[in-house]
């Protein structure tokens, strides 16, 4: 019993005392090269996310696609049923001047829809186009915040690393003066 203490006890001490190291160790301030390392693996972090963007696109323009085939279909459809119901032959002499007649009747009422709600047939369109868009990214919501948060944390990483080079090489460039002045 009295070992089986002893180990707990040396397990949680171990436990607590590397759990207290790694604050410490994110607390201290990266050195130049370890922030070059950090913007090395950020930048890498970054490509992969862009390649998981442009999935994400890829199946957007692909959503688009297919509702595009859908509402084609769905005008020759219910062209067809039309046709059907008022038993129009199937002739572009005889059945043209009625099938444009019921095509424009369509179009109008999508033209009427998209105007009282948005304005114009344009705005409804992009409307749909920023839904399906929105609704894509909420099921990525990680992917977008994480890439948002790194482009930050990339540019930011940059700025230090340029400013510190910039401070060295005026360190070295002081001391170089010092050292030709005195000779």
């Amino acid at each position: 019993m009295f070992t089986i203490i002893v180990f707990l006890v040396v397990v949680i001490f171990l436990t607590v005392g590397w759990a207290a190291r790694k604050l410490l160790d994110d607390e201290k301030p990266l050195t130049l090269p370890d922030k070059k390392k950090r913007l090395k693996s950020v930048e890498d972090k970054i490509m992969e996310l862009q390649g998981k963007k442009e999935e994400i696109k890829s199946k957007e323009r692909q959503i688009f696609l297919v509702s595009r085939l859908f509402v084609a279909l769905m005008l020759v459809l219910t062209n067809y049923i039309y046709m059907k119901y008022y038993k129009i032959p199937f002739d572009l002499k005889k059945s043209l001047s009625e099938m444009l007649r019921f095509n424009s009747m369509v179009l109008l009422a999508y033209s009427f829809m998209a105007f009282v709600s948005y304005g114009t047939p344009a705005k409804f369109v992009d409307s749909l186009k920023a839904l399906v868009t929105s609704l894509l990214q909420k099921f990525s919501i990680d992917t977008y915040s994480h890439y948002e948060k790194l482009l930050a944390e990339r540019n930011a990483l940059i700025t230090e690393i340029d400013i510190e080079e910039k401070q060295i090489k005026h360190s070295v460039q002081a001391n170089l003066r010092v050292v030709s002045v005195s000779h």
